[in-house]
């Protein structure tokens, strides 16, 4: 099982949508790579998992607040054939996104906002 913490709405949104929508439909397979704080845990890297089901628990929802927490469970599966798995985030579709380090830097307080942009997965292969 892995949890993701959410502090805000948007990004509990996001976290469901890794699974599909009503309205799009995805291979509900989720690939989990390790930071290196984590390299030392013993599953494989990238870790594909089949997750059905993504619960979401309320930190702080009731009380006005956006903090969540989204438990996903899955089995460990093949990765998805080619073409079908939304396309990693890599340090070419960042350095094409953005004319300069300033601008990159202007934009991103933190090196973990940066890394969050998934928006920009595959912008160097477009």
């Amino acid at each position: 099982m892995f949890d993701v913490v959410a502090s805000d709405l948007d990004t509990a949104d996001r976290v469901q949508a890794l699974i599909g929508t009503p309205d799009r439909d995805l291979t509900p397979v989720v690939c989990v790579r390790l930071g290196v704080d984590d390299a030392r845990l013993r599953v494989p890297q990238p870790l594909f998992l089949g997750v059905l089901n993504i619960e979401e628990v309320g930190v702080d929802v009731r009380w006005g607040g956006q903090n969540t927490i989204q438990k996903m469970q899955g089995d460990e599966v093949d990765p998805p054939v080619p073409g079908l798995f939304v396309p990693l985030l890599t340090a070419a579709d960042i350095n094409v996104s953005f004319a300069s380090a300033a601008l990159l830097n202007s934009q991103h307080a933190r090196a973990i906002d940066l890394n969050r942009r998934y928006d920009l997965a595959g912008a160097a292969s477009a």
